[in-house]
């Protein structure tokens, strides 16, 4: 980096902390308790992420006093808004009598009345409750190894599938002519051979793949919206040859709906859209409103795998979990719930599309559908990012340069606008420093 930019960054960065001494105190105190300070991408934010004392809906507030408008909501998995009445309600709920129910092991009423309401929305008769998305998808994966008697799973390079290490190989960079990176510290070098990586959307290369490897493959596991690589939906030809292919091999078809799902494309499931069904599910994130809450779900010949005993989940099934996930889907699925979203959608979209016909040196392309929305830069994203941070908006980088919007889905045509607003004024900024 030029000497002159460098000294530019730094007394930018001066400045920064001088407007906001507490976050920059609180950022020093968790930088030497917590590896970099925090747990996601959004803490890279430079110099350093927000530092949040307070959330609600649309909104969250520093420690410095800052009201910050939040298009990121805790990952995307406060679909409800920070803070929401009906996740306080049902976790009092829960705990009201004094006969807590911590924890039992056994699944009590709610936690079968949640599964009740899920399984035939998703055409599957078998579902297990974890803590994490990143649990949901390490079962799901062994469950299809499981069924077949094999071991090769199959993935889109660029995808996140948690952090277990079949979802990490193949991460970090969409595949070019070396795939085989292990993009995590720490990963036994035989997932390596128990993984292979397939283009997003390339329907030649997926039928290459299961032409050269399909006797071997246990599963094929794609989000039907890649969340943390490009950004992008799948076609839905593509998703139909995943379909048809797997059928044809005899391996299972995985759908991970861990960021896309819940109604955060405008329908409950983003798979929804193509009108493909799998074999094996998970959701998390979002159906807990952002309570730990996942599960992975299963037809009854896939699940046949998941017997007693198995796959093993202490807290999986936890009564205040899944209280608080039947009322979060009482909201989702209440009517005109997910028509309200869309509208919203439509608004943003609308909004976005101009934004980048004004601002051509920054925006490049606008991805996504519902209220799950991309921004691909022309400009570094880290650097919108931190601009847009500087607006008092909260969001969050992508692969393949691209910014993600993930406003909560009870979201007002004035947040809407607000933000849209917030993003001109920092396109305007980036164009004044460019």
């Amino acid at each position: 980096m030029p000497e002159d930019y460098t000294a530019l960054i730094e007394e930018l960065s001066r400045e920064f902390r001088a407007r906001n001494p507490r976050s920059a105190a609180l950022d020093e105190r968790a930088r030497a308790v917590m590896v970099d300070g925090g747990n996601h991408g959004v803490r890279l934010s430079h110099p350093f992420p927000p530092r949040i004392a307070s959330a609600r809906g649309g909104r969250v507030t520093d420690v410095d006093g800052h009201s910050i408008l939040d298009f990121w909501q805790g990952h995307f998995a406060n679909i409800l808004g920070n803070s929401p009445d009906v996740v306080a309600a049902a976790l009092s709920g829960a705990v009201a009598g004094g006969d807590t129910l911590l924890q039992l092991g056994i699944p009590d009423e709610l936690t079968v009345e949640t599964a009740e309401l899920l399984c035939p929305r998703l055409h599957t008769e078998k579902l297990r409750f974890t803590t994490s998305g990143t649990l949901a998808t390490m079962y799901a994966i062994m469950l299809a190894r499981a069924y077949t008697g094999r071991e090769l799973v199959l993935k889109v390079g660029g995808g996140w599938q948690g952090s277990q290490p079949w979802g990490l190989v193949g991460y970090a960079l969409h595949p070019g002519p070396e795939p085989w990176t292990l993009d995590s510290e720490g990963l036994p070098s035989s997932v390596e051979g128990e993984v292979e990586i397939s283009r997003f959307n390339d329907p030649e290369d997926l039928a290459a793949r299961f032409r050269d490897h399909g006797d071997r493959i246990a599963c094929m596991i794609v989000e039907p919206v890649v969340g943390a690589g490009e950004f992008m939906f799948g076609r839905p030809e593509y998703l139909g040859l995943a379909r048809e292919l797997t059928e044809r091999y005899g391996a299972l078809l995985i759908f991970d709906e861990v960021q896309c799902g819940m109604g955060r494309t405008g329908r409950l499931f983003a798979h929804e859209w193509a009108g493909v069904t799998p074999d094996i599910m998970m959701v998390a994130k979002g159906i807990g409103g952002g309570f730990p809450l996942g599960a992975v779900l299963a037809t009854e010949k896939a699940a046949a795998g998941m017997t007693a005993g198995t796959h093993g989940s202490t807290y999986g099934g936890n009564p205040l979990a899944t209280a608080v996930g039947n009322a979060v889907l009482d909201v989702v699925l209440e009517k005109g719930f997910l028509d309200n979203v869309l509208q919203r959608s439509f608004g943003l979209k609308q909004k976005l599309a101009r934004l980048k016909d004004e601002h051509p040196s920054v925006i490049e392309d606008i991805r996504g559908s519902g209220l799950m929305m991309g921004i691909k830069c022309k400009v570094p994203n880290t650097e919108f990012q931190a601009k847009a941070m500087e607006h008092k908006l909260l969001t969050i980088a992508a692969g393949d340069n691209v910014i993600r919007l993930l406003p909560p889905l009870i979201a007002t045509d004035a947040d809407i606008t607000e933000a849209v607003n917030k993003l001109e004024m920092t396109c305007r900024s980036l164009e004044v420093k460019k």
